[in-house]
């Protein structure tokens, strides 16, 4: 496998930033499109690693599909970021960063093995249209329901967080 490109470099940079205003901003409009960005620059690291199957499924069904859904229901339930404050925060802080080394260690460790080993593109070309066999065969009644429930999760949403309106009643008219 050749070495990383810089422009793999710069999508791996941007990922990271645009997942860490996910978890770090207060505002949740900005944080459901910077989850709309991530998920996107995901999909455009899957295409740089020759997995295009799974990048058109990464950008078009979460990027496109589910991250819009999230957009929307946090328009509709018009949220407004609040200030909380948490006793404590520099053990958690601290406790917070230490696991984070250890997660991105154990990453490393997990993916710097691959990188080394050579590939094999016939096997993830048949291991992708297996993929696809099941997916639009085997599995397209559940994908139907899951996109069921989805629309009507977004139809109760939007009926939960329309504002009521009072009914006002003339008596005169009786």
């Amino acid at each position: 496998m050749e070495a990383p490109s810089i422009l793999q470099w710069v999508l791996v940079t941007l990922t990271t930033a645009t997942a860490l205003v996910v978890v770090m901003v207060r505002n949740p409009v900005v944080a459901a499109m910077s989850l709309m960005a991530t998920l996107f620059l995901t999909g455009a690291l899957y295409f740089g690693l020759g997995s295009f199957f799974i990048g058109a499924v990464q950008i078009l069904i979460y990027a496109g599909a589910i991250s819009v859904l999230f957009v929307f229901v946090v328009m509709l339930l018009d949220l407004r970021p609040f200030p909380v404050k948490v006793p404590g925060t520099g053990l958690r802080t601290i406790l917070a960063v230490v696991a984070a080394v250890v997660t991105l260690l154990s990453l490393a460790n997990a993916i710097l093995p691959g990188l080394l080993s050579p590939s094999h593109p016939e096997i993830e070309a048949a291991a992708a249209k297996s993929i696809a066999l099941r997916f639009l065969s085997k599995y397209m009644f559940p994908f139907q329901v899951t996109g069921l429930l989805l629309l009507s999760a977004v139809v109760g949403v939007v009926v939960l967080a329309r504002p009521v309106k009072p009914i006002s009643v003339d008596r005169g008219d009786f």
